[in-house]
């Protein structure tokens, strides 16, 4: 049989096994629902913010963002149900396509699926081909550039256009950007013509975004990188989270056949298909390490999935002849059976005994099926599906208050029950706002005039301007007070949560109305945008636009 039909049956193959695995496990998450929420505001004109007014940019990856947008403006009334379609489209051709590179890699007539099979197998790898997150976006991205430097090695400037992407699609794939830009310049050291126009080529793109971002948002990098303290180490937890990732699969098995493949088939071979594996390896293996400095994440897996990805490209496919290779797909393949046969217990079971329910990841799909009383297969596809949670009780009743005049909503929770309630208006100074730890099902079931703001920092400066807490899980490890929440709110003092103050509320009004750090903060994302504004904010983001802390406590302020 032909060696092309055969291949591309192989790709089809690998592109439907892919596609069934993400169909099934097909969700929205409620980080997800954040960037619908985003969408929501450009569909409207208010451009690419969380809240009207604020210019904060609380998704990380601004191409899945801009991506949802044009793919969702035919139709605005199923943001969930296409974000979540375009997530599996760019997974399963991600797949593809990382195969099809192999293919050109190996150069072999006969080709077996091995990297694709091991990555499909993990239950989290599935779960996040669609989610709503721009994950897929991710693999997809990582596939192409290793297919450029595979097949087109002899295209410098289409290669590095795509390295430059890198940055937008998320800003720590700079990290495979990086590498594969440094390989070219090497390449053509000796032509300086050549350099210029590769440097040129790879920074023009995110030159133009990054000085939109500057000026716009007054930041040097998506807001979630200040919330997170990403610049921050926690090697501790970040070996934790990589041991969370790898043992509960016995993920170590099929990494070491890929580890040995990888020595066999890359061995001996010339200069410019060698390169490849080492951009994409060695990216890999700095972000792992990157990924463990910072801590890991609060969700499981999902930050080792693009690294595992990059380190696969090479072997998703492998000779069928070469015995090591060979070897190593059928111990795949069994390894495989026994993980997708295990499914998410594989995880769940393994973090009962080995997770801190408090600090750990978690299975981000079970949280939020146990929270709304239903099983692990009935996932969320709609934020309608999160209106079953327990704080979301009332949550319509206080949307009428803040609409007919209240200034402030909360979540009261009172001997095991939780339930919204809203404070009344004192000024004009802020719009209606809410407060809650999860952005997504509040953001997107509130109207975009209401503002949504969270005391972890996502969309909230001050808060992710707060002190970390140790004690806390990664990512939602910071807390503003509900007294600052207040204070940082239109809402009058009368009939104040239990643990609020009055008197530390207005000490916060003061400290927020006088402290120049603080109001050049808000002034960055606030103010409204002119010339000189934008400059200003270039400026800001230049100097102390990410530095600047806020202590919880007002008495540190001399005011």
């Amino acid at each position: 049989m032909n060696r092309k039909i055969i291949l591309y049956a192989e790709l089809v193959l690998i592109g439907i096994l892919a596609f069934i695995g993400g169909f099934i496990r097909r969700w929205i998450a409620d980080d997800g629902l954040i960037v619908l929420r985003t969408v929501a505001n450009l569909h409207a004109g208010n451009g690419p913010v969380f809240n009207a007014g604020e210019r904060v940019e609380v998704n990380t990856s601004a191409m899945w963002t801009f991506l949802v947008w044009l793919f969702t403006i035919p139709d605005q009334e199923h943001m969930e149900t296409l974000a979540i379609w375009l997530g599996l489209f760019l997974g399963v051709a991600g797949i593809i396509v990382a195969s099809y590179g192999a293919s050109v890699f190996h150069e072999s007539a006969a080709l077996i699926p091995f990297g694709a099979v091991v990555y499909l197998a993990l239950p989290p790898a599935r779960d996040f081909l669609t989610s709503g997150l721009e994950w897929s976006l991710v693999i997809f991205y990582l596939s192409v550039l290793w297919l450029f430097l595979v097949r087109f090695p002899d295209k410098p400037i289409w290669i590095a256009i795509w390295a430059g992407l890198s940055w937008l699609v998320r800003p720590e794939l700079a990290l495979y950007g990086g590498l594969a830009g440094l390989a070219l310049l090497i390449q053509h050291r000796k032509e300086l013509r050549s350099c210029l126009k590769i440097v040129g080529a790879g920074v023009a793109i995110p030159g133009v975004y990054e000085i939109f971002r500057m000026g716009y948002y007054g930041l040097l990098t998506p807001h979630t990188a200040v919330a997170k303290s990403a610049s921050e180490s926690y090697f501790g937890r970040g070996i934790d989270y990589l041991g969370d990732f790898v043992l509960p699969y016995y993920l170590w098995i099929p990494l070491a056949l890929v580890v040995l493949t990888l020595c066999v088939t890359v061995w001996k071979r010339e200069e410019r298909l060698s390169v490849p594996v080492l951009v994409m390896v060695g990216a890999a293996a700095l972000h792992t390490l990157y990924v463990v400095r910072i801590g890991g994440d609060f969700m499981h897996a999902r930050m080792f999935l693009p690294p595992l990805f990059a380190l696969l490209c090479p072997v998703m496919l492998v000779p069928a002849r070469n015995i090591v290779s060979g070897i190593a797909s059928l111990a795949a393949a069994i390894w495989a059976f026994i993980v997708v046969a295990g499914g998410s217990q594989n995880y769940l079971s393994w973090a009962e005994q080995h997770v801190d329910p408090d600090k750990g990841a978690v299975y981000e799909p079970e949280v939020w099926s146990s929270g709304t009383g239903r099983s692990l297969d009935e996932l969320p596809r709609t934020v309608d599906y999160y209106d079953a949670l327990p704080n979301m009780n009332k949550f319509d009743r206080a949307m009428h208050a803040l609409d007919e005049g209240d200034a402030f909503g909360w979540v009261l929770e009172d001997r095991g029950r939780a339930e919204w309630r809203t404070l009344k208006r004192d000024d004009e100074t802020y719009p209606p706002t809410i407060y809650w730890l999860s952005l997504g099902y509040t953001g997107m079931s509130a109207p975009l005039e209401i503002r949504v703001l969270d005391p972890i920092g996502l969309s909230n400066p001050l808060a992710a301007r707060q002190p970390r807490l140790p004690e806390k899980r990664i990512g939602h490890d910071k807390e503003l007070p509900i007294d600052w929440q207040i204070a940082f709110s239109s809402a009058s003092l009368e009939n104040l949560p239990p643990e609020a103050s009055a008197e530390n509320i207005r000490r916060i009004r003061n400290v927020i109305a006088n402290d120049p750090a603080i109001q050049e903060l808000l002034a960055s994302y606030r103010d409204p945008l002119t010339p000189a504004r934008f400059l200003k904010n270039i400026r800001f983001a230049l100097t102390g636009g990410r530095t600047i802390e806020v202590n919880p406590d007002p008495n540190a302020y001399k005011h």
